[in-house]
């Protein structure tokens, strides 16, 4: 992030990472967290054919590994304007 922000030309941004995880009681609780996000916007522009199949292929993915949380981190950045 620092890196993308100077090469924008904003120098002296503070930068911090914020690492968190969001359980999952079962797989389908993924499909929540990203409907619910950022990545909301990204799967709508897939249709819902593609996103179905997706979806089904992510589940399916952390069922048979026993997926129990994904990560959730956050990057937040502060620079002024000069």
């Amino acid at each position: 992030m620092r890196r993308l922000l100077a090469d924008g030309g904003v120098g002296g941004a503070e930068v911090e990472l914020e690492e968190a995880h969001q359980p999952l009681r079962r797989p389908e609780d993924f499909w929540t967290v990203v409907q619910g996000g950022g990545l909301r916007w990204t799967t709508e522009q897939l249709g819902a054919r593609l996103a179905q199949e997706v979806r089904d292929e992510v589940l399916a993915a952390l069922a048979a590994a026993g997926t129990r949380r994904i990560a959730t981190h956050a990057i937040y950045a502060l620079a002024r304007k000069v």
